[in-house]
Order: C-alpha cells, then structure tokens, then sequence
C-alpha cells in the first residue's frame, strides 16, 4: 500500500478572509522559509503559497494544509501552522476540521476485494450489457473524540483501490481544536495504517 501524498493535508472550515495570507505574513507569522512561492489559478482563482515543506491552499470556505513530504516532522509541522493559524485569527469563525490521509493499493488481497461483494452486482450484470467502470465503499465510525470517515473506491479498470480516511472534528471548543492539530496527526497517520493493517491486512510502503 503506498500513499497518495495529494490526498494527505488537514482542512480546517470556516470563514477565511483570503488577503491575510500574503507571503510576507505567512513568511513572518508561520514559520515558511523566504523563498516561499505563490501560485494563482486562473480559473478559479484559488491561491496557493509553498516552501519546501508546506502548502497552503486559503479559500473564503475552508483552508487547507498540505505536507510536500510524508516525513513525521512536516506532518507535524502541518498541525502547528494549523494551530499558530487559529491563534493569530480567533475571530475567525470555524466549524470543523479534518485531518485526511490517502493511500493507493496495487493487486489488492482477497480481504480487501470482499468488500466490493455487493449483492446486487450479478442482478445488475444479468439484466443489462453497462460494463461496472467502479465501486465505492464509504463508512463512518464515530468515537469520543472524532468521527472516522473513510473511502474505499475499487476501478475494475486497472484493478487499483484507492482509500481515503478523514479523522473530522466539530469545533466546539477552539483550546481543544488546537490541542489536536498541534499535537495528533502523526498519531492520526498511524492509526489509520494500523487500522488498515488490521482490517484489511495491508502493508504499508514507506517510501516516497
């Protein structure tokens, strides 16, 4: 199983005034290097500010954080620009956040193609010549303290499952919010492998 880096960030809902993050107050205020670059879609005109390390993706709705690296040390880092970010602005109004992981499984196991058993795959087969392009799978599990959401999407085309596992928090105390960006996401990171593991009996791959 190998992760999918594009799909790894944390996402935090709100009311985000865009014109805050201007290079010079992320470089100041968040800790980017000085040779942060700035990119603008021209399309949608979404905003996305970069240094080695980090992105960061601020919309009107929601802003995003991503890590360039799966390293323990950047995911870190990721939570702790979240939580310096949520205490320059507290009046920004926020909801939620989530803390999200993507993986990629190649040849996936018996285990794991069970899932995709549903009942009405040969109804549907028998009574129609549609070619089944894709499933997916979505469940939600809720704990204390967050709610797991997670994603598994199975392409009959190549045969490659893909899985994606958000860890979302209402906001209802911003101390709290903070606690946990500041301090779990290497925690989320691996408890999301581990739940994988024992699920499904997936191995993760390391490697970049």
């Amino acid at each position: 199983m190998k992760n999918l880096i594009e799909f790894w960030n944390i996402v935090i809902v709100g009311k985000w005034n865009r014109s805050i993050f201007t290079p010079k107050w992320i470089i100041e205020n968040l800790d980017f290097s000085k040779t942060t670059e700035i990119e603008v879609n021209l399309t949608n005109l979404n905003l996305r500010l970069s240094d080695n390390d980090v992105i960061l993706s601020p919309d009107k709705n929601r802003l995003m954080l991503y890590p360039r690296k799966t390293e323990d040390a950047i995911l870190n880092k990721i939570g702790v620009i979240s939580e310096k970010i949520l205490t320059l602005l507290p009046h920004t109004p926020v909801t939620s956040f989530g803390i999200n992981f993507g993986f990629l499984q190649e040849n996936p196991n018996d285990k794991l193609l069970k899932l995709f058993n549903l009942a009405d795959n040969k109804d549907i087969s028998a009574v129609t010549e549609m070619q089944l392009k894709e499933i997916k799978v979505f469940k939600s599990y809720k704990t204390d303290e967050y709610i797991l959401n997670y994603n598994v999407s199975y392409n009959q085309e190549n045969s490659n499952i893909m899985i994606d596992m958000n860890f979302h928090h209402d906001i209802s105390n911003l101390d709290k919010a903070k606690e946990v960006l500041s301090s779990k996401i290497v925690e989320y990171k691996n408890l999301a492998i581990s739940f994988l593991k024992d699920v499904y009996e997936l191995e993760y791959d390391k490697e970049e």
